[in-house]
């Protein structure tokens, strides 16, 4: 008597990284919120040379910055891309970038350790990382939730508590200067007649 095989599934699919504010629900008030925060991280901060990570990255409004050269660095070939290189494997000389800013990078990578790491190699002694992230404990987060149960690409990010962050900063060395938490932003298109959409 032969023993059927048993078929090994795998049902884990790969995080949908987005590519534009605007596909998240108030996806554009999002951005603004986030241009807020990164505007008061930089205030008074100088530099040569800023490095935006990812596509989200290059929505983001850094006319204040007083930083001379930025790089947008993407994944994907992109018009708007200075560079193209995998986050975790930055195509950059070590000690190179004064600021590196990661918004929602950590929550679409399944790489995050490994992208803190790169991150680390090509900052200046001194250099600074500004990273943006969802917040476990609030409506995006629900709303993420919400949407893997409901097989929505988009929505299956990666959540990652504040003080888990700040501790794979620290074993890289970091010096953690500040922390902010933004919000409230609702996740739900919302119309008078209907229920929120997911």
């Amino acid at each position: 008597m032969k023993r059927a095989k048993k078929k090994i599934i795998d049902n884990k699919q790969p995080l949908v990284i987005p590519q534009s504010w605007q596909q998240f629900p108030n996806g554009l008030h999002l951005r603004n919120c986030v241009e807020l925060k990164i505007k008061n991280f930089l205030e008074g901060f100088t530099g040569e040379k800023l490095l935006a990570l990812g596509a989200l990255a290059h929505e983001i409004n850094l006319s204040h910055c007083k930083i001379n050269q930025r790089i947008r660095l993407d994944w994907n070939l992109e018009p708007f891309s200075d560079l193209v290189s995998s986050p975790d494997a930055l195509a950059l000389e070590s000690e190179s970038i004064d600021l590196i800013i990661l918004p929602l990078l950590l929550n679409y990578s399944e790489n995050h350790h490994q992208i803190l790491r790169e991150a680390h190699r090509v900052l200046v002694a001194g250099g600074k990382i500004c990273i943006v992230a969802i917040n476990p404990w609030s409506l995006w987060a629900i709303r993420a939730l919400i949407g893997r149960v409901r097989n929505k690409p988009l929505w299956k990010s990666q959540l990652h508590l504040q003080y888990r962050i700040c501790d794979w900063l620290e074993l890289l060395q970091f010096e953690v200067l500040n922390t902010a938490i933004s919000g409230p932003i609702i996740p739900w298109k919302l119309s008078m007649n209907k229920m929120p959409e997911f």
